[in-house]
């Protein structure tokens, strides 16, 4: 007896050790790009110190919802915007904010000209390209505000790196000033080719990419400690990259051989300026976040409910206890 005593008192001790030392598996909101260079560079300065915890970087892309992953015990960490937040929230999904980094939105719809789209109003009858990770929930709320019958308008899957709107398969779609904008004009297209519609300027720029996990979690003395130290490797790579970007650059083109440097360097310049660094690194301003939520709940009839589940989405515990406000 005293030997299986034994015997199943170090098998508990390997499990906890295996569950401890498990890497934190963080899912990624697109696929690998300068967009994530600051998690690039943390992941490398945790891989540094055997002490430190392991992280696993999740890519995504067209169609995969980090909140999903979530739920779905795919993923311990979601990187996702408010907007995807509260339409789990209104399911029954209690998942939080526990740190954001874009502290303003980059969400924009790009229209092309050539084929005689010069307005939201021109959009009856034609196809919006989306990729379903949460920007087509803002498309929805900007024809319901122009008063367009979103039943007059046909949402599509479209392709990454605006490949559909370049290809002509739809001529309106979702970009992010970062990246696919950027695709536009190398792709040939000149400036005044497109109407861009940046939904921070109408009045719908609503919160992006922020740190999402399960509130249950948090009642783990192990996860938070993971988490904590995951958010301090995350603002010492940002400030990396804000102050070395070619080597921010030179991380994130080991992730993907499809990536191009000259492209990967215009989308970290713009990257950084929606993380201002006069302000403390992962800081959620309350303030900014009840205006997303507000803006999500619009006129809906469910309005009120949708507030009531905003009041309760995010958490500073776990930014308070990574220290960062002197960052």
């Amino acid at each position: 007896m005293k030997i299986l005593l034994t015997i199943l008192g170090l098998a508990l001790s390997t499990n906890l050790y295996a569950e401890t030392n498990a890497p934190l598996r963080v899912q990624l909101h697109w696929t690998h790009q300068a967009q994530f260079a600051g998690y690039y560079l943390a992941e490398s300065r945790l891989s540094q110190s055997p002490e430190a915890i392991r992280v696993k970087l999740l890519e995504g892309g067209p169609g995969i919802n980090p909140i999903n992953k979530l739920l779905k015990n795919q993923a311990d960490v979601g990187i996702a915007w408010v907007s995807e937040l509260l339409d789990a929230r209104k399911k029954g999904a209690d998942v939080v904010n526990v740190a954001q980094i874009f502290r303003r939105p980059g969400m924009a719809v790009a229209f092309n000209k050539r084929a005689g789209l010069k307005s939201v109003s021109n959009l009856v009858g034609h196809s919006v390209g989306v990729w379903n990770v949460g920007d087509e929930i803002s498309v929805r709320l900007w024809l319901r505000n122009a008063g367009i019958p979103e039943s007059s308008v046909r949402l599509v899957q479209q392709a990454g790196g605006a490949k559909d709107l370049i290809s002509g398969k739809v001529n309106c779609a979702t970009v992010m000033v970062y990246n696919e904008y950027w695709n536009l004009v190398e792709s040939g297209f000149k400036p005044d080719d497109l109407l861009v519609t940046k939904f921070g300027d109408v009045g719908l720029g609503m919160l992006e990419d922020g740190i999402y996990v399960k509130r249950a979690n948090l009642d783990d003395p192990n996860f938070r400690r993971r988490l904590t130290e995951f958010l301090r490797a995350m603002a010492a790579g940002w400030q990396q990259a804000r102050e070395h970007p070619d080597e921010a650059v030179a991380i994130t083109m080991t992730k993907s051989r499809t990536l191009e440097v000259a492209h990967q360097r215009r989308m970290l310049d713009s990257i950084l300026n929606l993380i201002p660094a006069d302000k403390p690194f992962g800081f959620l301003e309350p303030a900014d976040f009840e205006r997303t939520v507000n803006i999500y709940a619009g006129k809906a009839h469910d309005a009120e409910e949708i507030r009531k589940l905003g009041r309760a989405a995010w958490t500073h515990r776990i930014w308070e206890e990574a220290g960062l406000s002197g960052r």
